[in-house]
């Protein structure tokens, strides 16, 4: 990000700093806790199927672009709403993923 300009965020997960990748949720639970916040009170933007998986497995609200692929299976049969290229659910109870 510093070679376009851009200061890097306060607090970046990479692949490198969790054990398991999408779409188990230990990136944006290791997210929150570092932020010091309930990953409920987080929301996700994703554009995948895992990484949509992944936020509502780690309990956030989730908001997948469907500018990349189709709605997500991760948010199919769940209530949604839509507008334009988001589509977007809430979680209400984050589960674990072993």
């Amino acid at each position: 990000m510093t070679a376009i300009g851009q200061a890097l965020p306060a607090v970046l997960v990479t692949a490198e700093d969790v054990a398991a990748g999408k779409p188990h949720p230990e990136g944006y639970q290791q997210a929150a806790r570092r932020l010091g916040v309930d990953p409920r009170r987080t929301v996700v933007i994703e554009d995948t199927d895992s990484g949509v998986k992944a936020g509502r497995a780690a309990g956030a609200t989730v908001i997948g672009l469907r500018t990349t692929y189709p709605l997500a299976r991760g948010l199919r049969g769940r209530r949604l709403m839509t507008s334009g290229p988001f589509a977007w659910s809430r979680n209400p109870r984050p589960r674990e993923m072993n």
